[in-house]
């Protein structure tokens, strides 16, 4: 898997010019977003929030962009901004849903991270 992880960073790096070329387009969003993700699955946690804030500060908040802030947050130990993150993100999923009804919700994976905080926490019930 790492081998995988190491060769998408070879290509992001290779296309981060050409997406960079424009950063009010849509490919440097994408390209942000999965430089992102990229940076998570190597468990670079700090770099991947960075990265993050930089799609909150380009797109708006979402509540699937909150989650992810959230499980990086989570996986930093910083417990507070986590569950706030999950916290913001189910209040977020019910105004999507209003606005736009066919989409996913995915609150059961907001349920699971809020869990997860009170899991690491200790403060189960």
């Amino acid at each position: 898997a790492q081998y995988k992880l190491d060769r998408v960073d070879e290509v992001l790096a290779e296309i981060e010019g050409a997406c960079s070329a424009d950063k009010s387009s849509d490919k440097y969003t994408k390209f942000i977003q999965m430089k992102a993700f990229c940076r998570w699955k190597q468990s670079r946690f700090k770099e991947a929030l960075k990265l993050f804030e930089e799609m909150k500060n380009r797109v708006g908040l979402s509540s699937k962009l909150l989650e992810n802030m959230g499980h990086t947050y989570n996986s930093l130990g910083d417990y507070d901004k986590a569950q706030e993150s999950f916290q913001k993100a189910l209040d977020l999923v019910d105004v999507e849903l209003k606005l736009n009804p066919e989409a996913d919700s995915h609150k059961g994976g907001l349920y699971m991270g809020l869990g997860l905080v009170k899991k690491r926490r200790g403060k189960v019930e």
